[in-house]
């Protein structure tokens, strides 16, 4: 199930194509086997100020959650067609489903966060995946790892050149 409040409205297109795909992958803690980054990284900062999609229930790779995703303007600039611009950054926080007393889903503690950047070369001793650099990392502050997983088990089968949501407005 997928529910937006933001004021575009989500492609459940893509929706349809991650249940199709049955991808699965596991991402563990940020401590997993890949290593962490070491060199600049377009900044996430103030990602949770950006353009926001809501996901909610069960997804390959992330199980009966809570997702709160975040586009950067770079990453809003996507026509649906082709390459996502250089410099787009989408955050992906995956949290525990949670309930309020009335039963509707709410967002739980952090699992851990998801980033996707766009680059045209990947930072000191690593590579990119298709021209993206994943990292997981457990929470906002903490360093990020590169984790390659999430392109090769999962992302690889995406419908919008990596990202499974069509973020263009």
């Amino acid at each position: 199930m997928l529910v937006s409040f933001s004021s575009t409205p989500v492609s459940f297109f893509s929706t349809i194509v991650v249940m199709i795909l049955g991808a699965t992958i596991t991402v563990g803690s940020a401590t997993g086997c890949d290593s962490e980054i070491d060199g600049e990284l377009l900044p996430i900062d103030n990602y949770t100020a950006w353009y926001q999609e809501i996901a909610i229930g069960d997804a390959p790779g992330h199980g009966n959650s809570y997702r709160l995703m975040f586009a950067n303007d770079i990453a809003r600039e996507f026509s649906g067609f082709g390459r996502y611009p250089i410099g787009s950054i989408i955050v992906k926080e995956i949290r525990k489903l949670s309930r309020d007393e009335a039963g509707a889903p709410t967002p739980g503690n952090i699992r851990y966060i998801a980033v996707m950047r766009r680059l045209d070369a990947p930072p000191a001793g690593t590579e990119l995946d298709n021209g993206w650099l994943y990292t997981v990392f457990d929470n906002p502050g903490d360093p990020e790892t590169r984790s390659a997983r999430c392109y090769r088990t999962c992302h690889q089968a995406a419908p919008f050149d990596g990202p499974f949501l069509d973020w263009s407005p």
